[in-house]
């Protein structure tokens, strides 16, 4: 795979350097420059991103930029790769193709179906929670995935074209209403469809592909309501745990599962990945599960629940 590196053209200059990109591929060294450009005081040459600094505060936008020329880069040597039956591009070929990716008219023509896409890859390549610090989750990543299927189902389904230009208050109402209706979603799965579209349009604007800020209206809103907590009692979770499945393997070892998320209150993603590593038996009244949660990022040490580990 191709190994991405931005340094400074000018790392001494006093004012602002324009940066230069190092790829290196199968032996090969290709050498491109992109129009971003810094203060060398504010170049982290080691993290190869701009520092993190009050002096600085257009960094966050700024690294967000080159963590997706990165991206792009990489997608343009995976596509070259497919379309070409492996075949390494050669130096000159890649640059060509690079040109033409970052080039303004290929700018300027990309459109929401297309940067929700990117915005999609970027994530899955490491885009990092600005909240926890931490890169976004597969189980964001699904979310959205679905939602952009859900906008190119109401495209196809209403032929109403949907593109930066077309976001406002009537798409809006249009949308909710057919993810209500047609796609009897409730309440709170609106608002996280909602939700996502505008992390996106954010993104677009920062990046300077959309202009459009119709999405900004209070209007605009994400609408949520209290759901009602379904739970079994703590009679019914016995009755599980007695139900005899020792015929039954597999559906013993779900059971068991089922019973750890319940007394743990462990998300799926978390407790359908425990493995023996997370397991500490302090005695024979005692045990304790210890994990790095996936949305509170710290570890965790959880209420015992010894009779799991007694079969």
């Amino acid at each position: 795979m191709i190994k991405v590196n931005f340094n400074l053209r000018e790392p001494a200059a006093k004012k602002e350097s324009g940066l230069r990109i190092v790829l290196r591929y199968n032996n090969n060294r290709v050498y491109y420059n992109i129009k971003e450009s810094i203060n060398p005081r504010f170049w982290n040459s080691e993290e190869q991103r701009a520092k993190q600094t009050k002096q600085f505060p257009e960094y966050p936008e700024f690294n967000r930029r080159l963590d997706q020329v990165e991206v792009d880069i990489k997608s343009v040597f995976r596509r070259y790769l497919n379309d070409n039956s492996n075949s390494i591009p050669s130096p000159e070929t890649l640059k060509k193709l690079l040109d033409k990716e970052f080039s303004p008219e290929t700018q300027q023509e990309i459109g929401l179906f297309a940067f929700f896409d990117r915005f999609i890859k970027y994530s899955e390549s490491g885009r990092v929670n600005e909240k926890t610090g931490k890169p976004i989750s597969k189980n964001t990543i699904r979310t959205y995935n679905t939602a952009l299927s859900h906008l190119k189902a109401f495209q196809s389904i209403t032929k109403r074209r949907i593109d930066f230009d077309t976001i406002d208050i009537d798409f809006y109402s249009e949308f909710t209403t057919y993810l209500a209706k047609t796609k009897k979603l409730s309440t709170n799965a609106i608002a996280k469809n909602i939700q996502i579209l505008k992390t996106v349009l954010t993104e677009s604007v920062e990046r300077r592909i959309n202009n459009n800020l119709a999405f900004k209206s209070p209007r605009f809103k994400t609408v949520r309501e209290e759901s009602d907590s379904i739970y079994l009692t703590d009679l019914e979770l016995k009755q599980l745990y007695e139900l005899d499945l020792s015929e039954k393997p597999r559906l013993d070892k779900i059971r068991d599962l089922f019973l750890v998320g319940c007394y743990t209150g462990l998300r799926y993603s978390d407790f359908s990945s425990l493995s023996k590593e997370n397991i500490f038996i302090e005695n024979d009244k005692n045990a304790f599960i210890k994990i790095n949660d996936t949305k509170k990022q710290r570890n965790l040490l959880l209420f015992p629940y010894m009779m799991l580990f007694q079969k």
